[in-house]
């Protein structure tokens, strides 16, 4: 009975104590006591790892979920990750444990000691990551190696060798970062520095690694450097490559594979297009390294035919003129703007009376069948009267159709038959002439002719003959409309012909001008000539050849300048137009080039102009530089922003550059370029301006010597820059620029009048001569003229390039009154 009591009293009390200790922690009084540090290991060897273990215990020894930091002396020689301690030196090392408990910290008083000595190195391995098969020029290896102990422990530090074999051609002052200067199968045998680890069985290994640091051979037979092709477009190319090393893994010709024989020759063909064409070809070996042979060449159907007697020769149909039809005749007669609209008021300004003379007709008639013989003389006794006069120009079946028209022809006269004397009156209500006006050459100048005419004056009537006089009003009449005829066409001759001449004559031309100073300032002429006048429906067509000497001479070539494919021919719309070959500035270019004058020494030239050069890799200490045009520049088509296209192919440029080490630094490009151009009105002149960049651009290094600092991206584009400065400069300087004519239609007809009053007064045998008293009154209808050639004005409507010719387009507009 008393055990049960007690023992239930025990429980009581154990119970009432549970009860105090949940209250105690449910009231938060535990306290951070204190903290323990204790390792997993406490000796160990270089390379190992310990696990950092610590705890924190409250007042009544219960642990508690606390934060923990490390506090590790030395602070270095070890790696830590988590709890994770790895030594990486041998040496003695004390680590604390700092515990953190709902804002209390307490650290562990005794740190934790720990001995780290050298491991036992038991195995080596090595390896290169993502080696090729074969490795090319300039790059580098790392060899990845890793040392471990029995336990399979990494050991950290260990010094090794790297042992090359063959020993030339390796460049081992980085290792274990190795670089090869040849080609060749190399051993490399990684080991212990160590003596004494040297004989240890699984310290050893060794790598393999071929190397190909030398690019394919790459020869191109065909076709050979600057060359001036004709025939068919499928141009062959032909072409041979070896590879020592690792071999020719393809060969691209213009980006397109191709394939090669056992010999390693390649061939295949390309497409050729008209003018300037680049040409580029790639072999690469296995090991990934390129050689590449960039080139460019001419294609044409046709060449200029090249002499070497001075002049370069002669471009037929080089410059031409083209008056639209309706600048002959816009069936408009209230603005002068076109040429019948002139001739027409200049005809109305002319008082007819000037050209008549005194004595119409003299002669003899015999009245029939057996009457007497009556002499005769008709006299004019007033002024000649004409009212209107219109006129008309078609051109039609290779000639010129005129066409005019008189009204109201009145003109007293007086006859003498014997000794009586009448006065009639000679009337016409309406008088038509018509002719056709060939217009042709001879010796070198434009002859006009008129060819036939034909006239209606069936309506000249003589009144007032009565009597006897009635007899031979026919005849007279007659007499009198014959007469009255060749006066008309006496006037029109003389008008009509020294205007169209002296229009014609206008489009010859005698151009001398001077290159450039640093080109020897030679002096290149152009002489034109006439070649062909050609009249269609739409109008005249005037074609000029141009002949082109130069003052240097020419070096020995057997091709002459390119020749631009036939197009055919738009008629502009405008009132007239000038064309000009693109054959005549390839002829230009060509003569400069065959002249030597593209081989200069351009130092001072290049030293302004890399002034505006950005980003040079290197100092430019007083460089020396040459160049020379393998081709002659050629104008060709571009694109639609800029037509015109100036291709400059093989353009060797070499530069020296002095050194302090006495080594001088030499890069000798070829480059290829097509500079896109647009033709711009600037004032009175048309000049050319470039694209900002080239629309194609080639180029291909022949030779670097010297500094090898200079990073080949840089250096391409060190050579981009200079061409884009440099290549522009220089063959811009040699476009003449081109004046656009300043058309003054009253300088025009004054300048034709006063040559006709020249031709007056010079007469031949079938020139009448012409009086003063006529000569005072074509200047005063001329100056009438004159006045009302000033209401309208010649504007430049039209540039255009098609790619074998530019054309100049023109309108004849009327003033705006303000």
């Amino acid at each position: 009975m008393c055990f049960r009591r007690v023992a239930f009293l025990f429980f009581c009390c154990t119970l009432i104590i549970g009860s105090s200790g949940s209250s105690a922690v449910a009231s938060g009084s535990r306290q951070l006591n204190w903290v323990e540090t204790k390792l997993s290991r406490l000796d160990m060897s270089v390379g190992q790892t310990t696990q950092i273990r610590c705890q924190a215990f409250d007042e009544h020894d219960r642990i508690l979920p606390a934060t923990f930091s490390y506090v590790i002396r030395p602070s270095k020689g070890w790696t830590r990750k988590g709890a994770q301690l790895t030594m990486l030196r041998t040496g003695s090392w004390e680590i604390t444990c700092v515990a953190k408990w709902q804002g209390q910290s307490r650290s562990t008083p005794t740190p934790a000691s720990l001995q780290v000595k050298a491991a036992s190195p038991h195995t080596l391995s090595a390896s290169i990551p993502n080696l090729p098969t074969w490795l090319p020029q300039g790059q580098a290896i790392k060899i990845r190696t890793k040392v471990t102990d029995v336990s399979g422990f990494s050991i950290v530090g260990m010094p090794l060798t790297y042992t090359v074999k063959p020993k030339e051609g390796v460049d081992r002052s980085e290792a274990p970062i190795l670089r090869f200067t040849k080609s060749g199968e190399y051993k490399i045998t990684i080991a212990p520095a160590s003596k004494k680890l040297a004989g240890v069985e699984g310290l050893r290994r060794t790598l393999r690694v071929r190397v190909d640091v030398d690019a394919p051979q790459l020869r191109l037979d065909t076709p050979v450097r600057a060359a001036m092709l004709s025939g068919r477009p499928d141009i062959l190319v032909k072409g041979h490559v070896r590879d020592l090393g690792s071999g020719v893994a393809f060969v691209r010709v213009n980006g397109k594979p191709v394939q090669v024989d056992a010999k390693g020759v390649f061939q295949t063909s390309v497409s050729a297009r008209w003018g300037l064409n680049f040409l580029s070809v790639e072999a690469r070996d296995k090991a990934g390294q390129s050689t590449l042979c960039r080139q460019s060449f001419f294609y044409s159907n046709a060449y200029q035919t090249f002499s070497q007697k001075g002049a370069l020769g002669t471009v037929q149909r080089a410059f031409s003129v083209n008056i639209n039809r309706s600048f002959l005749d816009d069936g408009d007669r209230s603005v002068l703007r076109d040429l019948a609209s002139l001739l027409e008021f200049s005809l109305n300004q002319v008082k007819l009376d000037t050209f008549a003379p005194t004595q119409l007709v003299k002669g003899s008639y015999k009245i029939p069948p057996f009457g007497p013989t009556l002499q005769y003389e008709v006299k004019k006794r007033g002024p000649f009267q004409l009212g209107r006069r219109s006129l008309k120009i078609r051109p039609f079946k290779g000639r010129l159709w005129l066409w005019t028209e008189l009204r109201d022809l009145k003109l007293p006269l007086e006859i003498k038959v014997g000794s009586v004397k009448i006065k009639p009156l000679i009337t016409a209500p309406k008088l038509s002439l018509s002719m056709w006006i060939h217009l042709g050459l001879e010796n070198d100048d434009v002859k006009v002719t008129i060819q036939k005419v034909f006239g209606d004056f069936r309506s000249i009537r003589l009144q007032g003959l009565t009597g006897m006089m009635g007899w031979i009003q026919g005849f007279l009449q007659n007499q009198l409309r014959a007469r009255i005829r060749k006066m008309m066409v006496v006037l029109l001759e003389r008008r009509l012909g020294p205007l169209l001449k002296q229009a014609l004559k206008k489009a010859k031309f005698d151009k001398t001008w001077t290159l450039p100073a640093f080109l020897g300032k030679q002096r290149a002429r152009l002489v034109s000539s006439f070649q062909r006048i050609q009249l269609r429906k739409e109008g005249i067509r005037l074609k000029l050849a141009v002949g082109l000497s130069f003052s240097k001479r020419m070096k020995r070539v057997t091709v002459g300048a390119i020749k631009a494919p036939k197009k055919g021919y738009l008629w502009p719309k405008s009132s007239f137009a000038m064309g000009l070959s693109a054959d005549l500035l390839n002829q230009i270019f060509f003569a400069v080039w065959s002249s030597g004058l593209l081989k200069q020494n351009i130092t001072p030239l290049l030293q302004k102009e890399l002034a505006k050069v950005k980003d040079v890799p290197f100092p430019l200490p007083k460089p020396e530089v040459t160049f020379s045009a393998g081709l002659p520049p050629v104008l060709m088509y571009g694109n639609a922003s800029y037509p015109i296209a100036i291709g400059i192919g093989d353009f060797f440029l070499s530069v020296k550059l002095p050194h302090a080490d006495g080594v001088p630094f030499v890069l000798q490009t070829y480059t290829s370029v097509l500079l896109g151009c647009r033709l711009v009105q600037k004032g009175k002149q048309i000049v050319f301006e470039l694209a900002p960049k080239p629309l194609a651009f080639q180029l291909h290094v022949k030779k670097i010597q010297g500094s090898s600092k200079i990073i080949p991206a840089h250096l391409s584009t060190f050579v981009e820059q200079m061409v884009k400065q440099v290549i522009p400069s220089t063959f811009t300087s040699m476009l003449p620029k081109l004046h656009i004519p300043q058309l003054s239609l009253p300088q025009f007809e004054k300048k034709a009048i006063v040559q006709a009053f020249k031709d007056a007064q010079r007469p031949s045998k079938k020139a009448p001569v012409v009086k003063p008293k006529v000569l005072r009154q074509l200047v005063e209808a001329s100056e009438r003229t004159l006045k009302a050639l000033r209401k309208v004005y010649v504007k430049p409507v039209g540039l255009v390039f098609d790619g074998s010719r530019f054309l100049l387009s023109f309108q004849v507009k009327k003033k705006t009154v303000r």
